[in-house]
């Protein structure tokens, strides 16, 4: 087995990523006690968001539909505080199978994985009926540590975490001798491999297929309240809520299973005094990560490695934080261990009226941009770089007023404020014309000006220019083919100049706009 190196002396010596001011932006609030976060791959139109008493939410643009995508607030039994509904995932073929799947804990207080179905897969209210439960019901000895969160990996099967049973120590009613998490009787402490096709028949490669638990893919985890893959790599990244003390982080090679992650001989790297495993032993995996219960810091919260393109210089970074110290960080782990630490509390830090007290969990959207939910709150929020203005490049000539048109604009290329406006101005009065955009940068003679995009145009709705010779346009930029987070397009004005004579028509200068999310 490959021991994973502990790397947080690494961490805290390596340098910082690439400059680059990263940003929160508020996407939408409202919500009662909100889980997790997240979309259907490749979906830009809605965001899901769990509620912990047992509601399924979407978020279109910046609105909370009034009416639930699943309501499963009768049967998911949500008093403990990390009892509920707790984590969702899409089946890699959602677009043909409208399949998705639930984890949560129901009235017995037991934990649950279930799948249902919506058809058609783009509808916004789901079937309650269709539910066909593939793992469960697992009782909990207590109310607290369910773990809850679901994923597929990048082989298709679906993970599901799941806590120790709760209490403290692992041990006292409902808890093995040796400890949940340590022992091969019970589910409990463990991370489950699933081949959702087949629920009952454990996966080929599951490395405990003659156990009495053949689900199981790894052990010795206390609360696996979040995980993720990384999408590029496959590597597993997991986020183990520790004790006393400690918080961890733990990242898994690509398909490799069967590690065991010490709890309750260890919490991070460091010996509890507890029995079930030997403390330091070969066989136990340390974490890639771990950090102190100092300055308020109680449970991490895993999160997502970052593989969009609205912010380049985060391209590949690990997001995390702690959900009551509100603390956000981000680390690059490559080679065995982790080469970047960086603090991004006060970056993210939303303002005015907003904060993200206790970060719950992480998610993307169909960009693959990154979500914060804040729980205490009841948020969404985006988070992205920082815009960069967009600025003028290429020539004007003069029309027949005796000036060149040129391009202003005010707000920003942020996809998620939508608030960029473009204005033409010193253009004929009365003239009909339009706005247009594409790739790259040129300055080729056209009618009476310059062309100054060079390829893929594209024109919008065409207008008139009002007495004083100007064009404004305000586009809705989510709805723009061809604009997400980290694209790049220039625009420019084209309108009609019959007294200017030549072609007839003229163009203004140019605007480069970088979109950010």
């Amino acid at each position: 087995m490959r021991i994973l190196g502990l790397a947080l002396l690494c961490a805290l010596l390596a340098p910082s990523l690439p400059a680059q001011t990263l940003k929160s932006t508020f996407v939408a609030g409202g919500l009662s006690r909100p889980s997790w976060v997240g979309c259907v791959p490749g979906d830009t139109s809605r965001i899901f968001a769990l509620e912990q008493d047992g509601r399924v939410r979407v978020i279109a643009g910046t609105q909370v539909l009034p009416t639930p995508f699943l309501d499963l607030n009768p049967i998911v039994g949500s008093l403990g505080n990390e009892q509920g509904l707790l984590g969702l995932a899409f089946d890699p073929n959602y677009s043909a199978t409208g399949f998705f799947y639930v984890s949560y804990t129901d009235n017995n207080g037991a934990c649950v994985v279930a799948r249902y179905t919506n058809l058609p897969p783009s509808s916004n209210v789901a079937d309650p009926s269709s539910a066909l439960v593939v793992f469960g019901p697992l009782a909990q000895p207590q109310s607290n540590h369910n773990g809850g969160c679901i994923r597929f990996g990048p082989d298709g099967m679906l993970y599901v975490g799941l806590g120790d049973g709760g209490g403290a120590n692992d041990t006292g009613a409902g808890h093995d001798t040796t400890g949940n998490a340590q022992s091969m009787n019970t589910y409990l402490g463990k991370l489950l491999r699933i081949d959702p096709a087949n629920p009952l028949v454990p996966p080929a490669g599951n490395p405990f297929p003659a156990s009495a638990i053949p689900l199981a893919w790894d052990i010795g985890l206390r609360n696996p309240w979040r995980f993720s893959f990384d999408g590029q790599t496959g590597e597993l990244y997991l986020g183990d809520v520790g004790q006393n003390a400690w918080e961890e982080l733990d990242v898994e090679p690509a398909g490799l299973g069967g590690v065991d992650y010490g709890w309750r001989c260890m919490e991070g790297a460091h010996c509890t005094g507890l029995t079930g495993c030997t403390c330091g032993a070969a066989g136990l995996a340390l974490p890639a990560h771990e950090y102190a219960h100092t300055g308020g810091n109680c449970a991490i919260i895993g999160g997502e490695v970052y593989r969009g393109a609205g912010i380049p210089a985060l391209q590949g970074a690990y997001i995390f934080a702690d959900y009551c110290s509100g603390r956000i960080w981000t680390l690059v782990y490559s080679g065995g261990s982790v080469t970047q630490l960086v603090d991004r509390t006060l970056e993210l830090a939303p303002g005015v009226s907003h904060s993200i007290a206790n970060p719950v969990a992480f998610g993307a959207d169909g960009f693959g941009e990154l979500l914060i939910v804040d729980q205490a709150g009841g948020e969404v929020y985006r988070v992205g770089a920082v815009c960069t203005a967009p600025n003028t490049y290429c020539l004007s000539n003069f029309n027949s007023t005796g000036f060149a048109a040129t391009m202003t604009f005010s707000g920003s290329g942020s996809l998620t404020a939508n608030s960029l406006s473009l204005l033409a101005v010193t253009c004929p009065p009365g003239v009909p014309g339009l706005f247009l955009y594409g790739d790259g940068q040129a300055q080729t003679p056209f009618g009476n000006g310059f062309l100054c995009i060079a390829s893929n145009l594209v024109r919008q709705p065409p207008l008139v220019t009002n007495a004083f010779g100007d064009a404004l346009y305000q586009p809705n930029l989510t709805s723009l083919p061809g604009i997400s987070p980290g694209s790049v397009k220039n625009f420019q004005f084209w309108y009609r100049d019959v007294p200017g004579g030549g072609a007839l028509f003229n163009t203004s200068d140019a605007l480069h706009v970088v979109f950010c999310n």
